[in-house]
């Protein structure tokens, strides 16, 4: 039997929340893409986001709960896309972070699991995620779990040629 147990966020875990963002966003930033860089505020900004997730009907702030404390974490809500569109409704995973000693042991698929039936009792079945290409772990993760590449957001820096 799992030690970890999925439960829902409160405002009390938000201090562990924005410590794990934060070590996902450092992460990141460690490929010295300049994109990855956040604003002095980003703590405050991202637990204030938290907070407002947590209260919304559509969405859900998922917490993996260890006997040490938080393991990870998952925010996710419905959105929909434009109208233009058929499949209009979908689940969309905002963020998904497990603490390094943490992984391997099925808590991002248990996550995954519980944002994915929250959706599904409201009628969306399908899921989007965003996640870097250079985080081979995370599209290692996001792949095996059936997720592909739609669409590829790209960026160009200020002052290269078109």
């Amino acid at each position: 039997m799992p030690t970890t147990i999925i439960r829902d966020a409160t405002p009390l875990d938000l201090p562990a929340l924005v410590t794990l963002w934060q070590a996902l966003v450092a992460h990141h930033a460690g490929d010295g893409d300049p994109l990855w860089a956040v604003a002095p505020h980003a703590p405050e900004t991202y637990a204030a986001f938290l907070r407002q997730q947590m209260g919304l009907r559509r969405a859900k702030v998922l917490v993996a709960q260890g006997p040490d404390g938080v393991d990870g974490y998952l925010v996710g809500a419905i959105g929909q896309r434009a109208a233009v569109w058929a499949q209009r409704e979908i689940g969309m995973v905002f963020d998904l972070v497990v603490r390094p000693e943490a992984r391997r042991g099925g808590v991002a698929t248990r996550l995954l699991d519980a944002v994915s039936a929250f959706f599904a009792a409201r009628g969306v079945t399908w899921v989007q995620v965003n996640y870097a290409p250079a985080n081979a772990e995370a599209a290692g993760f996001w792949t095996a779990r059936g997720f592909r590449p739609l669409l590829i957001e790209a960026y160009r820096a200020p002052g290269e040629s078109c």
